[in-house]
């Protein structure tokens, strides 16, 4: 009896053996995974801008008789439905509303029955939220 006691030991401990080996294994190689994509990360920046950074853009807005023209003065290129036009706190919709898919230098948009007084504000939004590109009060 002792010696079939002492096969079902040897067995157990083999089996502890073996899944302790198991288990250091993972973790060693969860440990290079990680390492390995904070590295790429890190060198290769992720692949571009982040999410949460607005463009660098600037912009320029005019007062014409009730009506705002809004003109893209330089900087980065905006995906056009990425910007949010907003007057006195009040959505006007996005770029791409008004025209065009991308935002590049010297593109503008004309928003009608403006008084004057208010405040244009034009808002990037993205997944992580939104940032003012500019506020301008007419």
């Amino acid at each position: 009896m002792s010696s079939r006691w002492g096969r079902v030991r040897a067995g157990a401990t083999a089996l502890t053996v073996v899944l302790s080996i198991a288990v250091v294994v993972f973790l060693v190689i969860a440990a290079i995974a990680l390492t390995v994509g904070f590295v790429w990360g890190a060198v290769f920046g992720g692949g571009g801008t982040p999410v949460g950074e607005p463009p660098d853009a600037a912009f320029e807005v005019e007062d014409a008789n009730g009506a705002v023209t809004i003109t893209h003065a330089g900087g980065d290129a905006i995906d056009a439905t990425d910007v949010v036009i907003e007057v006195d706190e009040v959505s006007h919709g996005q770029w791409a509303d008004h025209g065009g898919d991308e935002i590049d230098d010297g593109d503008s948009i004309t928003i009608d029955d403006i008084e004057a007084g208010s405040d244009v504000r034009l808002q990037w939004v993205s997944e992580d939220g939104a940032s003012v590109l500019h506020e301008e009060a007419v």
